[in-house]
């Protein structure tokens, strides 16, 4: 409140006055916390303490105090040490419980304390109540052997004051030789979890593949045996590639009249190769004839037929029989046998001539 504020002001006055004719009024305390003085945690409220606080350094306390100043005036309303404990020095708000040591960082230090200051360790010696100093002595190493491939050998800080040997990998160490797979397989390049190189692994595609070739699944396989072949969806489980299926190769067997299916060597399938000749005959039936023989048809004396054979190829040769025109003159009388030598004409038609 305000009101508070005036009254803590003017009672501070009159107990300023109090103290420069030498009386000492602690009056905070009676105010019912009214006009309290705030003091850090390390330190307490005193409303008559000594003007210069004593430090661990008494050079410093002589310096501060005025000799001039009388004596009553020698005591200051603030904030002080706790009773056993003294302030390190004037420019801090560090109380200590006795003046020991000072560190490099100015601050105190007790009896036996230890600490590492460049890359020194240090102690408080209890007897002599000073910094005792000596170089900071590193762990020692085990041998460090990189064995590895990309690994090489590093030294690094460990701390301020010490190094240490690691093995650290180099991508550039690694060896530089180059990767591929087989048909049907894909290179995948990944980095090692404990090593430092790249691992290189062949994994199968989702092809099949035959004389180094791949092929989709569902596409026909051309293979070199008598069988039909294709890219199935299924895995092998040896190859872990897609397998193949085959099938025998259906050969068409069927032969037309007059000739027979034979195998051929080295060949998948056969072929039909003739042994017969054929004659269709009006009532479109056929007749078979053999090579070199000779037939007649029951209704046609006039013309024979005959199947030859040239190399490996048959032919049908027809032979029509031609009489000579019936003329009575030409006749002996009482007889109608000719006058001239009874001849017979023949003449010779080739027909067709088939190949195998």
């Amino acid at each position: 409140m305000p009101g508070n504020r005036i009254g803590c002001s003017s009672l501070e006055v009159y107990a300023s006055m109090c103290k420069t004719a030498g009386v000492c009024v602690d009056w905070r305390n009676s105010t019912d916390g009214k006009c309290d003085y705030s003091c850090p945690p390390t330190k307490e409220y005193r409303a008559c303490g000594p003007n210069v606080q004593p430090t661990c350094n008494s050079n410093d306390d002589e310096k501060h105090i005025d000799q001039n100043k009388p004596i009553r005036s020698w005591f200051t309303e603030g904030c002080f040490c706790p009773n056993g404990t003294t302030l390190f020095n004037s420019f801090t708000d560090v109380c200590v419980s006795s003046c020991a040591c000072t560190g490099a960082d100015g601050m105190p230090k007790q009896p036996g304390e230890t600490w590492h200051s460049n890359c020194q360790d240090c102690v408080c010696d209890r007897d002599s109540m000073s910094v005792q100093c000596k170089p900071h002595v590193c762990t020692e190493e085990s041998p460090v052997t990189c064995s590895m491939e990309g690994q090489e050998r590093v030294t690094e800080p460990v701390g301020p004051c010490c190094n240490k040997t690691i093995c650290k990998c180099n991508v550039d160490l690694c060896p530089k030789t180059q990767h591929s797979c087989d048909p049907g397989f894909q290179l995948v390049i990944s980095m090692s979890e404990h090593g430092c190189c790249p691992e290189y692994t062949c994994v199968p595609k989702n092809v099949c593949v035959f004389n180094n070739t791949e092929y989709q699944p569902g596409s026909n396989v051309p293979t070199d045996t008598c069988e039909t072949c294709w890219c199935s969806y299924e895995m092998d489980s040896a190859t872990k590639l897609q397998a193949i299926d085959c099938v025998p190769m259906r050969c068409d067997t069927e032969c037309q009249i007059g000739f027979s299916y034979e195998a051929i060597p080295g060949m998948c399938c056969g072929e039909c190769v003739q042994k017969e000749c054929v004659v269709m005959l009006p009532d479109q039936t056929a007749h078979l004839i053999q090579p070199g023989q000779v037939w007649i048809s029951p209704d046609n004396n006039c013309t024979k037929y005959k199947c030859d054979k040239n190399k490996d190829q048959l032919g049908l040769t027809e032979i029509n029989i031609f009489c000579p025109a019936f003329n009575p003159e030409d006749c002996i009388p009482v007889s109608f046998q000719p006058k001239k030598t009874q001849k017979t004409l023949r003449q010779l038609k080739r027909i067709s001539w088939s190949t195998l």
